[in-house]
């Protein structure tokens, strides 16, 4: 089973995190035939500027990682420049310029993701809902070609800095699948 969509996207206040100097968060996401992957971000910021690296382990040792440099501005709207690496080891530049808004307990975002190799342009939409400790929502993501894949989420806190939920996917090719995932977060400030 391919994570590393589901695990890269997990962390859902990679920039818009109230003001924290420094912050850590580990994911696990098991999957419906057991396979695991397990994801570290680390995420740093200074004002307006957010630095973060990510780390995934996956059960048969292979591993990604992608660093990324967002500049927030102060009309919600931000941009990123992204060098993620695979599996095997090919890194590839993105840009993404997006728009964030809230309303209420409701948080949205929404914007465009360039591959700096082919040029290509996919799209996103995320919306997550948190009341009293419980976050509900849903990604979706248009590639290229106008295929979409679409994530919905709940997830649950279960003790300071630490979630539990399930994510479902469609994938493009129409296939579903089901993740559980486990998350602890440390802040330093």
């Amino acid at each position: 089973m391919n994570f590393t969509n589901v695990s890269a996207l997990l962390a859902l206040s990679f920039v818009f995190a109230p003001a924290v100097l420094a912050q850590s968060t580990t994911t696990t996401v098991t999957g419906q035939n057991g396979d695991t992957a397990t994801t570290n971000v680390t995420r740093i910021r200074d004002g307006n500027l957010v630095n973060v690296n990510r780390n995934t382990t996956f059960g048969n040792g292979t591993t990604t990682s992608s660093q990324r440099s967002t500049t927030i501005n102060p009309d919600g709207s931000y941009s990123s420049a992204i060098q993620r690496t695979n599996r095997a080891g090919q890194t590839t530049p993105y840009r993404v310029n997006g728009q964030y808004s809230r309303t209420g307990n409701t948080i949205t975002r929404t914007g465009t993701v360039t591959n700096g190799t082919t040029g290509q342009q996919g799209t996103f939409d995320k919306t997550r809902t948190c009341v009293s400790g419980t976050c509900t929502g849903t990604r979706i993501y248009t590639g290229a070609q106008g295929r979409t894949r679409t994530e919905t989420f709940t997830s649950t806190r279960t003790a300071p800095g630490q979630r539990t939920g399930t994510v479902n996917v469609t994938r493009r090719n129409g296939s579903t699948n089901q993740v559980t995932f486990q998350t602890s977060r440390t802040r330093t400030r």
